[in-house]
């Protein structure tokens, strides 16, 4: 669950009010009402802009139909971040401010009050879904299509080097010794892959190498166990 938007909206917290039923939250002895928040937007500054609404599924995002939460591209496309439902669970932090609702569809949402003015009924609001993608605040890619990301890791491009070196090492190879060195000879033939002589004899190195390694290996272990034999004297 990644931190996605932030800004400000004004609206009030009232603390052990009476409440419109719509949109009300208790934790405890508190209450929130978000009734009165509309769809709210925030812009990053580049490529995206960011549409919530507290209440429902409020904005239209194209083909996903009416989301909570929305993320549009300067092209139009418009991907869903996050739907509305009524499973929304909160709990309030007296201590910090903070109310803290999240659904069990993955949406999550805090709102904190802003100290600076005082008073002046404004919170901050960080919404993250399930959905958002693993970029700085604000989105840097299109993001929406799902909470993984699409990267290859590093073993997997290793391994893809690897095997593209190996495929040219063996057929530049192969036709630089039927041009160059075996002309009369077949494209398949055993003479024409590159440095044969050297791979032939990679097993036999190889399985001495393994050989010596092991009984240099035996020679530490038996030195170790003789050092610590008991000192026996002849009565």
């Amino acid at each position: 669950m990644l931190l996605a938007i932030q800004y400000f909206i004004g609206f009030c917290v009232l603390v052990k009010g009476v409440l419109s039923q719509s949109c009300t939250y208790t934790s405890g002895d508190y209450k929130l009402s978000l009734s009165s928040v509309t769809v709210e937007s925030y812009y990053d500054g580049s490529t995206f802009t960011y549409y919530w609404t507290p209440c429902a599924d409020g904005y239209s995002c194209g083909t996903n139909g009416n989301v909570m939460a929305g993320q549009k591209n300067n092209n139009g496309n418009c991907n869903k971040l996050a739907g509305w439902d009524t499973t929304g669970q909160a709990s309030y932090d007296s201590t910090t401010e903070t109310w803290t609702i999240k659904y069990a569809n993955g949406a999550t949402y805090k709102i904190s009050a802003v100290t600076n003015p005082s008073g002046s009924c404004e919170y901050d609001f960080t919404v993250a879904g399930t959905a958002f993608c693993n970029t700085k605040k604000g989105g840097d890619s299109d993001g929406g299509s799902g909470g993984g990301s699409d990267e290859l890791s590093g073993g997997w491009v290793f391994i893809i080097i690897l095997l593209v070196v190996l495929f040219l090492y063996c057929t530049i190879g192969c036709v630089y010794n039927k041009v160059k060195v075996n002309p009369e000879s077949s494209w398949v033939s055993p003479g024409n892959i590159p440095h044969a002589t050297f791979w032939r004899t990679v097993p036999k190195w190889t399985w001495a190498g393994c050989c010596v390694t092991k009984k240099w290996i035996q020679s530490k272990v038996g030195s170790k166990d003789s050092a610590h034999q008991p000192i026996t004297s002849d009565a």
